[in-house]
């Protein structure tokens, strides 16, 4: 299993990400699922809405534009592909087994806390 993350790009489901470095917006909640309505050059040139229809500009590193991830060579799914929840369950699982960080191939780390939102986000039923 191969994994990368997403970008934002127009109509993009995303979830914002509150850091103390770089603050979100006033009013936009820490994982709050957005979905981009505007890209631009600049770094601050993502605008994004929520399901209420505000908009806010930020950031490309305050959103989290979820998991690619390439299954035996084959094609790219998304997070919320079955196969791709299914999979990311089973880290999780061997992670908490196995009393490891999460992690996706060699390259990429997460932690439990992370993993157990990237499947609760997706309709995922995940157990403490």
């Amino acid at each position: 299993m191969e994994t990368r993350k997403d970008f934002a790009r127009l109509g993009k489901r995303c979830w914002a990400i509150d850091s103390p470095a770089d603050p979100l917006p006033p009013g936009l909640a820490d994982q709050t699922e957005v979905t981009v309505v505007r890209t631009g050059s600049q770094p601050q040139g993502v605008t994004v809405q929520d399901a209420a229809g505000t908009q806010w500009n930020v950031f490309q590193w305050q959103l989290d534009c979820g998991w690619l991830c390439q299954i035996e060579g084959e094609e790219w799914f998304p997070e919320s592909d079955p196969q791709v929840q299914a999979l990311f369950a089973q880290v999780l699982q061997d992670a908490r087994a196995n009393g490891t960080e999460p992690a996706f191939g060699s390259e990429h780390r997460i932690s439990i806390l992370e993993l157990e939102w990237l499947l609760r986000r997706n309709g995922h039923p995940v157990e403490s």
